[in-house]
C-alpha cells in the first residue's frame, strides 16, 4: 500500500519536508517536520 505523503528536502543534510496527497489527486504545501532524521520525519507524518 502507497503512504499518503512524500518526503522532500531542500538541500543535503537539511530538514525533511512532507506533502500530503489530496483527494483530488493534487498534493498539499510542503511543511517541516523539523528533523533531517528521515525515521522521526515518518513518525511525525504519520500523527
Amino acid at each position: 500500500m502507497a503512504k499518503p505523503f512524500t518526503f522532500s528536502t531542500k538541500r543535503a543534510g537539511g530538514n525533511i519536508y512532507v506533502q500530503f496527497a489530496l483527494p483530488d489527486g493534487g498534493r498539499t504545501f510542503q511543511k517541516s517536520t523539523g528533523t533531517s532524521n528521515r525515521k522521526e520525519a515518518e513518525k511525525i507524518a504519520m500523527e
